[in-house]
């Protein structure tokens, strides 16, 4: 369906004389569901930016925290060689993913 075609369904459903519904009814209805679309969007963008903001400031060079990136998962010999260095306290795996 082309765009003028879904606006000419619309219209004409939107404006029939035959359904009980008045326009009024469905402005009001269209401007509930923008206005609850807008805020979740607000929600979720404010959410976004909060999270990579706490785990900026968790990672940041002045933390003392050092991440090694690799292609490959890695395993329990490489764990081990980065515990044994000196000054190391721990070594963990984790996978960052986009939720």
């Amino acid at each position: 369906m082309t765009l003028e075609s879904r606006l000419f369904a619309a219209a004409r459903w939107g404006f029939s004389s035959r359904r009980r519904m008045s326009l009024r009814r469905a402005v009001l209805a269209a401007a509930g569901i923008a206005a609850g679309v807008a805020a979740l969007i607000i929600v979720i963008g404010v959410m976004g930016g909060l999270q990579k903001g706490y785990i900026d400031s968790i990672l940041e060079i002045s933390s003392f925290h050092l991440r090694v990136s690799s292609p490959e998962p890695l395993g329990q010999s490489s764990l081990s060689a980065l515990r044994s260095i000196q000054g190391v306290r721990s070594a963990l795996r984790f996978k960052e993913t986009q939720v």
